[in-house]
């Protein structure tokens, strides 16, 4: 994607729309070209003669047939057309709601098709300089491997394992590298990427004499299915290109399922993007929400490909802008080098991140809504080293958290504080981790349990505030049912008027059989409780659970704890936790 200060010189992206003509989600230059604030009906950049054609286009694709392409002149967020070509198919999410746009500026294309031709002569002539090297071109789905020795000349084309048994054969490998070579194999066999070794072999001294040899490969990726079309690798010398070897290809470096740099890696090229020479360097913490809902119910297995795939996302967002590591089971760090302002560069890439995950597995896992959470700061605004940049990118990264998640957030000294601040407040209050475990959430509750004996103001809004933190919860509230007026809350309201205790007649007789009413996807409350859904939905209460204190059978308050903005499957066993504490408020309130 280039830009100056004349606007973009060309759009090529994909989206997904649905059939009231809404962009859900599209990748990050496309939210470039037409701008922050886009709106989401599509056909308002379209110009205005040409929708129609984009309309027709469409009915062609409901109409069965198949995928179709139109030509149109799209806007820019600078006022600006340029003609396009747009692919049309239906969506394998759901064909009936969504289309699949594959979008194209046609002059573009022409000069990018006039450069690969440029570049295929290049390449021709550099492969004649490429003394002494073999190259090889490998495909996992037919297990052939072709060997060139000089530009065009195959000096072997067949399986893999005919190769492995021919260097075998011919004693073509040092006994000390014969494990290595079986890695090798093994690993191409397995399609993994950025493979590097060194091995005693004959290739380089015509069958003769050992020789270290340096082998590299890279995949070739088939983006739109996910798939490795090819693997490609090269043979040099050892001492032509020890010195010079890329580190991203050392096997050291990198994460074993995903390809992307390690936690190790990743940090030291974090602190040398501050030394070098950049206008900006930014740092992104982002890390998956409700992923360890879709381990515990889909299994590791499924988790790794929902790992993988993430990754996927994220490294094709970030592309040449920057570096991209995993640093945790569901997390990911990201180093952006000369991003510029969050409006106009920074915050295409974290939306389109943002918006593709969500894409990714909506509506497919059940009621688990996977999605992911991003925290931002920059060098040199925010920060002007490693430990404090990665701090502010942390704490932003909680700030998303907290509010909801499925969102991002960049630092700003206005609304999250001082760097000092932020230092002191980690110093001085309680360690939560963003990922609370059980043992933690119970240790809190004998905790708040024993402390609420001491039946004062104070150390109730205490308490009632750290639930939010360990559950990951927006609001909790124990009204007066007569009044209908909260008692207590955290956060701090003095709600009027309309609450959950104008509802108490509807869904009273849920609470004959258990004090509890939970509803874990707001929408479920449509049927049996029309009017009290209306009352969540406009409160944007996600997820609810309703605790009745009751005193000789009849309901005198009412404990609401929502999450508002975010689905929360609680579990069995934090649901149980929730009763403990409103129990023990229950009894301090009837009986002092």
């Amino acid at each position: 994607m280039q830009n100056n200060n004349s606007g973009f010189d060309h759009v090529i992206g994909d989206a997904v729309m649905d059939k009231h003509y809404n962009l859900k989600v599209a990748d990050e230059s496309i939210y470039s070209y037409l701008g922050a604030t886009a709106v989401p009906l599509f056909p308002a950049y379209i110009y205005p003669d040409d929708r129609k054609l984009l309309v027709n286009a469409l009915e062609a694709v409901d109409n069965g047939e198949g995928e179709r392409y139109v030509t149109v002149r799209l806007k820019s967020f600078v006022d600006k057309y340029c003609v396009v070509i747009i692919f049309i198919k239906q969506s394998s999410i759901d064909p009936k709601q969504f289309y699949e746009l594959n979008i194209y500026d046609i002059v573009y294309l022409v000069k990018e098709y006039e450069d690969i031709k440029a570049q295929l002569k290049k390449l021709k002539l550099s492969m004649q300089l490429l003394k002494p090297v073999l190259l090889f071109d490998y495909n996992p789905k037919t297990d052939e491997i072709t060997v060139f020795s000089d530009r065009d000349v195959v000096s072997f084309k067949g399986r893999l394992e005919e190769l492995h048994n021919d260097l075998m054969k011919r004693g073509a490998v040092d006994k000390s590298s014969l494990s290595g070579v079986n890695r090798l194999f093994t690993s191409l066999k397995s399609a993994d990427e950025g493979v590097s070794c060194t091995l005693n072999m004959t290739t380089f001294s015509d069958g003769k004499e050992m020789k270290p040899v340096n082998i590299r490969t890279a995949s070739v990726m088939d983006k739109e299915n996910n798939s490795v079309l090819s693997i490609v690798g090269v043979l040099s010398p050892a001492s032509d290109t020890s010195a010079s070897m890329d580190p991203r290809y050392i096997n050291s470096n990198l994460d074993p399922l995903t390809g992307l740099y390690n936690k190790a890696a990743i940090k030291d090229l974090a602190i040398e993007a501050l030394n070098r020479d950049h206008k900006s360097v930014t740092y992104a913490m982002l890390d998956l929400d409700n992923f360890k809902e879709v381990n515990d119910t889909y299994g590791h297995m499924f988790g790794d490909e929902v790992i993988l795939n993430v990754a996927r996302i994220v490294k094709d967002a970030v592309g040449k802008n920057g570096y991209v590591g995993r640093v945790g089971g569901d997390e990911f760090f990201v180093v952006l080098l000369d991003m510029g302002t969050e409006l106009n560069e920074l915050r295409p890439v974290m939306r389109s991140i943002r918006a593709q995950v969500e894409w990714a597995y909506k509506g497919r896992l059940g009621g688990i809504r996977l999605t992911i959470s991003i925290g931002c700061a920059s060098y040199s605004k925010d920060a002007d080293n490693y430990e404090d940049l990665f701090k502010l990118a942390d704490h932003c990264l909680y700030c998303a958290k907290s509010k909801g998640r499925d969102r991002f957030v960049v630092y700003d000294r206005e609304k999250h504080g001082s760097l000092e601040d932020i230092k002191a407040n980690d110093d001085k209050a309680i360690k939560i981790e963003r990922k609370v475990s059980q043992r933690q959430k119970l240790e809190f509750v004998v905790d708040a349990v024993n402390r609420l004996t001491d039946w004062r103001k104070a150390v109730i809004d205490s308490v009632l505030s750290l639930m939010l933190k360990y559950f990951l919860i927006s609001e909790v509230t124990v009204y007066d049912v007569r009044s209908g007026k909260p008692v207590y809350s955290a956060p701090h309201k003095d709600e009027e008027g309309e609450s959950v205790c104008s509802y108490l007649e509807d869904i009273k007789h849920t609470f004959r059989e258990s004090n509890v009413f939970a509803y874990g996807d707001y929408f479920n409350l449509k049927m049996p409780f029309p009017d009290f859904f209306d009352y969540v939905e406009k409160n944007d209460y996600y997820s609810l659970y309703i605790y009745a204190i009751k005193d000789k059978g009849e309901i005198t308050h009412l404990v609401a704890i929502y999450s508002k903005g975010h689905y929360e499957k609680w579990s069995e066993t934090d649901q149980n936790y929730f009763s403990i504490i409103c129990k023990t408020i229950g009894d301090k309130i009837l009986n002092g």
